[in-house]
């Protein structure tokens, strides 16, 4: 008997969280991932730190959590795509509720990095 493990991806779901900034992605997923470092290493578990993954270079980036076990899949990725238009999108994707509220307080402060941000979604 064969047994296949199903890893779980929250890409496949509802985004939590869209919104779009004038900065850079360099400097967003800068931003982002100190913030996440700092908030989601530190206070109620669960806890993480973080990595990036480069999917197309200059236009694609996403960051996910570490301590996942592996093979279980991702509790969250945050994806950012640089716009023609010289904007990045910043998409939040979560499998639960409960820390996809913590990921967004976390993210808070790029959002407000000297830069115009329009929410295109959130829940």
């Amino acid at each position: 008997m064969t047994m296949t493990a199903c890893a779980i991806t929250p890409r496949t779901g509802r985004p939590a969280e869209i919104w779009r900034t004038k900065a850079g992605i360099q400097k967003v997923v800068d931003c982002v991932l100190a913030q996440l470092n700092t908030s989601m290493s530190k206070g109620r578990p669960p806890t993480f730190t973080h990595s990036v993954r480069v999917i197309t270079p200059g236009r694609v980036e996403e960051i996910i959590p570490q301590q996942i076990p592996s093979g279980s899949g991702e509790l969250y990725v945050v994806r950012f795509v640089a716009n023609d238009d010289g904007t990045t999108e910043v998409t939040l994707f979560s499998t639960l509720e409960g820390l996809d509220k913590r990921v967004e307080h976390a993210m808070a402060p790029c959002k407000g990095n000297g830069s115009a941000v329009t929410e295109v979604s959130g829940q």
